[in-house]
């Protein structure tokens, strides 16, 4: 019986494809969560923290990307930089983000693999992914070679970063709850861990760099 609920769930996983996962992910987390990271489930893992590198890579590198005479004009060698940071993003996201992610969860007392908290790491930046995406193919739409440096781009710019800020609280939200809901991660230690201590750290950098003068 269990061998032929397990056949069904993954027919169903493969019926649901990708876009299902992330309509679930975003809407559902805690069934997406309790039937795939608590089961020892990754659906399309790989994909998606390279989809997340790429959001990454087009988030901060497209002013030297996307302008004229580069990307914008189909050049190989742009596009292959971008694969390339788009890979390197990608490591970073899922071995270092992930590797702290679960050494925090860890100390909120999980008792999944380090594999399970990469996983949550990288499906909790999904929706800035998504953000990212719509955005920039928007943008480049509406405002074409003006992309980079738009005439009047403010009235499309400033909505665009504040969905980009909501995606990534909502991001950071996904992760918190993944972790109740996959990892088994006591309620109290991990709001302490995984919510608590990251504000200390942004307010601890943010006071480092205006005593630096960065800003």
């Amino acid at each position: 019986m269990d061998d032929a609920l397990m056949v069904a769930y993954q027919a169903e996983e493969k019926r649901v494809g990708f876009a299902g996962m992330l309509k679930l992910l975003c809407f559902r987390p805690g069934r997406f969560f309790a039937e795939t990271v608590a089961r020892d489930k990754f659906p399309f893992l790989m994909f998606s923290a390279w989809l997340v590198g790429l959001a990454h890579s087009l988030q901060w590198l497209d002013k030297f990307l996307l302008t004229p005479g580069s990307l914008i004009t189909s050049r190989v060698s742009s596009f292959v930089f971008l694969m390339i940071m788009s890979f390197v993003f990608m490591g970073l996201f899922y071995l270092i983000g992930g590797g702290l992610f679960h050494f925090y969860a860890y100390l909120a007392d999980t008792r999944k693999d380090i594999k399970n908290s990469m996983a949550v790491a990288v499906y909790a930046w999904m929706p800035f992914a998504l953000v990212v995406f719509l955005t920039k193919v928007i943008s480049i739409l509406l405002l074409g070679r003006d992309y980079v440096n738009p005439p009047a781009g403010w009235w499309f710019q400033t909505p665009s970063m504040i969905l980009v800020g909501l995606s990534i609280l909502y991001g950071w939200f996904l992760a918190i709850y993944g972790a109740y809901k996959s990892l088994g991660c006591k309620k109290l230690r991990g709001f302490i861990m995984l919510f608590v201590v990251p504000i200390l750290w942004f307010v601890f950098l943010g006071v480092f760099a205006r005593h630096m003068g960065f800003f």
